[in-house]
């Protein structure tokens, strides 16, 4: 049986905060998420480093910035653990040259962290 994957969770609703400064995604996390192929194959849940791509890559949809300019994790928490079939909402902003996201369900946080962006876009050879 071949079975489809997604790469990305589903956007569910997309709200604008502030001008566009803050992102709030609502998603759902299907079980058919890459990330949860063989982690952990009887009760699947979705890797920290998973969170951090998928923040980092809605960052750079959404907030239009350049994947060159992340450096850093600065702080990094995961508080409650992310199973398949979830619903979910990620905040994401900006603060001096820092990237915050959050993953939470009203008040409920499953992660946070605060990436440092470089001031300048890298070149990459």
């Amino acid at each position: 049986m071949n079975t489809a994957f997604h790469h990305v969770p589903d956007v569910i609703e997309t709200k604008e905060i502030d001008d566009g400064k803050i992102i709030e995604l609502c998603l759902y996390m299907p079980k058919t998420l890459v990330y949860f192929q063989g982690h952990f194959p009887s009760n699947p849940i979705l890797p920290g480093v998973a969170q951090l791509d998928i923040a980092i890559n809605y960052a750079v949809s959404y907030l239009n910035l350049d994947k060159s300019r992340f450096e850093s994790v600065k702080q990094i928490k995961f508080m409650k653990i992310i199973q398949p079939n979830a619903h979910l909402k990620l905040l994401l902003s900006m603060e001096n040259n820092q990237l915050c996201f959050r993953y939470f369900v009203e008040d409920t946080v499953y992660s946070s962290g605060i990436i440092s962006l470089s001031e300048r876009v890298i070149q990459l050879t």
